[in-house]
């Protein structure tokens, strides 16, 4: 089990309670962001903190490896900033009955921070710039103890079977929208290689100094 810690203020309402986490693949100018990249050693099992608003709101238990995924349409004019193709790890959040503002136990999380990729700053608020990053499981308890003593629980081994025996997803209209991708690019590679079998005949078919030979 690893845990997780997403922010997410501005989708928080879209992911939280739909039950997910995306992000675009790439930056806009096609550049890895290493805090997209995590999306992909996401397991199902693994437990993420969902962290907006300067509070940890809830946890989830991730129900997916990542998948490909178009940009979830509910994001609306704030989704226009990403690629319209990424990641998504479908998580079955839950919220915490009050939530957790780190900022007001940093006596408490100072010591369990990352040393590098922390997901919040010294002063308990978020780090710019990161969205999902991976925590140790010493930070992932003092959330929990602040929090849920079922989450602690969890956290400190308590076998969770419906975790381990997550379906897969539901990807309605992924699969079609993916073959419709692979069929397009077989097309494009059936082009390229009709025309290159047509160039090699037209050069077969001529002589040194360039004039058509007669059959």
């Amino acid at each position: 089990m690893n845990f997780w810690w997403v922010n997410h203020k501005q989708t928080f309402q879209q992911e939280f309670f739909g039950k997910y986490i995306w992000s675009p693949k790439l930056k806009r100018n096609n550049q890895i962001n290493r805090f997209y990249e995590t999306m992909r050693e996401v397991a199902p099992g693994d437990i993420v903190f969902s962290y907006a608003n300067g509070a940890v709101q809830g946890f989830g238990l991730a129900r997916t490896h990542c998948y490909t995924s178009p940009r979830p349409d509910e994001f609306g004019h704030i989704g226009q900033a990403w690629n319209e193709v990424g990641w998504r790890v479908d998580v079955d959040f839950q919220k915490f009955t009050e939530p957790v503002f780190p900022s007001q136990h940093m006596q408490a999380i100072a010591q369990t921070l990352p040393k590098r990729f922390s997901p919040i700053r010294a002063n308990g608020y978020g780090n710019q710039g990161v969205y999902l990053a991976q925590i140790a499981q010493p930070m992932a308890l003092v959330i929990a103890h602040l929090a849920s003593p079922e989450l602690s629980g969890i956290i400190q081994g308590v076998r969770i079977s419906e975790a381990e025996e997550a379906p897969l997803p539901e990807l309605r209209g992924i699969v079609e929208w993916e073959e419709r991708e692979c069929e397009q690019i077989s097309e494009d590679n059936h082009l390229r290689e009709t025309e290159n079998r047509h160039s090699s005949r037209h050069v077969a078919d001529r002589d040194c100094s360039g004039k058509t030979l007669r059959a």
